[in-house]
């Protein structure tokens, strides 16, 4: 809980100072269909979604040979977290990959973040977007109230 506190503290503090990460900026897309398209393009499944339905965190993974494998007790592992921003459309979809190396005493500490695989995370994100836009219908996001 209070990793999970402090990696978001230290996002916002970060986000006005620099770039980590993968940002994808004007995301025309409703709210459902992008929570659809990062749960679905994630690397493993969801551990953990905000009470807004705003904020993902994977579960561990790890990367070998550039492809991503299930978790298993490894040294070196992975987890993305994963903001969508803003209060309407156009949406703006923060991608964070963090790596974590465990130590002599077994305890997982934060690495670095890995940027390269937040990119690519982030990418295959926009690429299954834009594949839906040609079936998309203006009455199937269409909210009255």
């Amino acid at each position: 809980m209070k990793q999970n506190l402090l990696l978001s503290l230290v996002f916002i503090f970060c986000a006005g100072c620099g770039t980590f990460g993968a940002v994808s900026t004007n995301m025309d897309f409703s709210l459902n269909e992008l929570k659809k398209a990062v749960i679905e393009f994630l690397p493993s499944a969801v551990r953990s979604e905000s009470s807004n339905g705003r904020e993902f965190v994977s579960e561990y993974f790890s990367i070998r040979g550039g492809e991503y494998e299930k978790f298993e007790n490894q040294s070196i592992r992975h987890y993305v977290h994963v903001l969508i921003m803003g209060d309407r459309r156009p949406y703006r979809v923060d991608v964070i990959v963090v790596k974590e190396r465990r130590n002599r005493e077994g305890i997982y500490e934060k690495d670095r973040f890995d940027n390269k695989v937040a990119k690519k995370i982030s990418k295959e994100i926009q690429r299954a977007l834009n594949k839906r836009r040609g079936g998309r219908n203006v009455i199937d996001d269409f909210r009255p109230f």
